[in-house]
C-alpha cells in the first residue's frame, strides 16, 4: 500500500539480506544501501556479523540459487521480494537484478505483484516485474502480462533464459518461462488451488 522499497547489495558478514533490506525500508528514508556501508547499517540495526563461509555455503556458491516470492494476504495487500547468490563467474562489484525495484520483484496493492528470475543482467534492462504489474493495472490478465514481458525480452535477447510470475490481489496468477512460451504449456490460474 505504501510503495516502499528497501534493498541491499554486496552485503558482507550478515546472513539474511532480505531482513536487512526490510530494515532499510522500515527505518530509513533511503531505498538502496551497498557494500560495507550496508553491512555497517545492518550491524547498527542489531544484525550479527559472522563468518558466512561453511562447507554448505562453499557448495552453494558453485550453484545458481535464486529466491523470489510474491505474497497476497487475506485482504488483498501484496508484497514481493527477491534474493540471490548471484551469477557464476561475475566480475567483482557486479550487482544483479534482485535488489533493483521492478526487476527481480515488484508489488502494488492496487493491482498485484510479480517476480522474475533468470539472467539478471537481461532482466535489469527490462524491469519485467514492474512491467507485469503495470500490465495488470490496465486490465491485462496475469498470464498474458507474463507472456508480454517474456516475449519482449526474447525479442531483444533470443537466448534469454528466465521466468516471470504475476498475481492480482484476489489470488489469480500467471507464470511463464521462456521454454513455456515456446511450447505453450498449460499453467494453473489461481494460487488458492495450492493453499
Amino acid at each position: 500500500d505504501t510503495m516502499q522499497v528497501g534493498a541491499v547489495a554486496d552485503l558482507r558478514r550478515i546472513k539474511n539480506a532480505l531482513d536487512v533490506a526490510w530494515a532499510v525500508m522500515e527505518y530509513t528514508k533511503h531505498t538502496f544501501l551497498v557494500g560495507e556501508s550496508a553491512s555497517i547499517f545492518a550491524e547498527s540495526m542489531g544484525f550479527i556479523a559472522e563468518d558466512l563461509t561453511t562447507h554448505s555455503s562453499l557448495a552453494m556458491h558453485t550453484k545458481w540459487l535464486n529466491e523470489r516470492m510474491i505474497v497476497i494476504n487475506k485482504i488483498g495487500h501484496v508484497a514481493a521480494g527477491a534474493s540471490t547468490n548471484g551469477a557464476k563467474h561475475k566480475i567483482p562489484g557486479r550487482v544483479g537484478d534482485s535488489p533493483i525495484a521492478g526487476a527481480g520483484a515488484y508489488a502494488d496493492s492496487t493491482v498485484g505483484d510479480a517476480a522474475a528470475t533468470g539472467d539478471g543482467d537481461v532482466i535489469m534492462r527490462f524491469l519485467p516485474s514492474y512491467q507485469a504489474v503495470e500490465y495488470r493495472s490496465i486490465g491485462i490478465d496475469p498470464t498474458t502480462a507474463c507472456r508480454k514481458v517474456i516475449t519482449r525480452m526474447k525479442k531483444y535477447y533470443p537466448g534469454f533464459f528466465g521466468a516471470v510470475i504475476s498475481a492480482n490481489t484476489t489470488g489469480s496468477y500467471g507464470k511463464l518461462s521462456r521454454r513455456q512460451l515456446e511450447t505453450s504449456l498449460e499453467i494453473p490460474r489461481n494460487l488458492k488451488d495450492f493453499v
